[in-house]
């Protein structure tokens, strides 16, 4: 957690560029912690936890130990704005398949749904039924529900337009296709956790684009 992005190239294995994150909303660099657990640390305002990337990439959307998120332009490599949306730090940001959404997930067992590229939340689009942290968040590909895992291990189901939990989900939406599948729970993935696993052996799945099959895709 030094405050820093950075973008890597898989084929070269390397660094390609960086950015300096533990900064303000005027871009200048925030003081070291002064608080006795962590003094001499980067401010939790800097402590990068998740970042997801917009349809075009060409914006990062990067969620903060503090609840700040902090929006880069990937072209230029720079801090063009930040809000603070929770109380507790951001676990998972994802935007929508036609990227006029984005869902950011928060240790305060809520799920945001912003407008974007204002990044507007509007009455009622915190949605706070999750028992536990929010752990998992993925769009459908219509971009009309989500649905997500919390640290209680639980699989929740919502209406995206009108913020509401989908207490049927389970069963209206048990042909629906899912625009990313990063959630270590529900029908797909359930065959990955062994007989003598808890929940805490698998923490994050990632469906691959490569069909085999009938229809299938590789969860790894």
């Amino acid at each position: 957690m030094d405050g820093t992005l950075r973008e890597w190239s898989i084929s070269e294995k390397r660094q390609l560029r960086a950015c300096r994150l533990d900064i303000d909303d005027k871009g200048s660099v925030l003081p070291l912690s002064t608080d006795k657990r962590s003094k001499g640390d980067v401010q939790e305002q800097g402590k990068l936890m998740c970042v997801g990337i917009d349809m075009n990439d060409s914006t990062a959307i990067v969620g903060c130990k503090d609840g700040t998120i902090r929006v880069v332009d990937l072209k230029k490599f720079t801090q063009k704005a930040m809000v603070k949306l929770a109380k507790e730090w951001i676990s998972d940001i994802k935007f929508s398949p036609n990227n006029d959404k984005v869902a950011v997930g928060s240790h305060d067992d809520a799920i945001y749904i912003l407008s974007y590229p204002d990044l507007k939340l509007k009455r009622g689009a915190r949605m706070k039924k999750h028992s536990s942290f929010i752990t998992h968040i993925d769009w459908s590909v219509c971009g009309n529900f989500l649905h997500s895992n919390c640290g209680a291990y639980e699989l929740l189901f919502w209406d995206a337009n009108g913020y509401k939990q989908m207490t049927s989900g389970a069963t209206s939406l048990r042909d629906e296709w899912w625009h990313t599948w990063s959630c270590v729970l529900g029908w797909p993935v359930g065959g990955i956790f062994r007989d003598n696993w808890d929940g805490s052996d698998v923490n994050m799945v990632w469906r691959s684009s490569t069909e085999f099959g009938y229809d299938q895709k590789y969860y790894v």
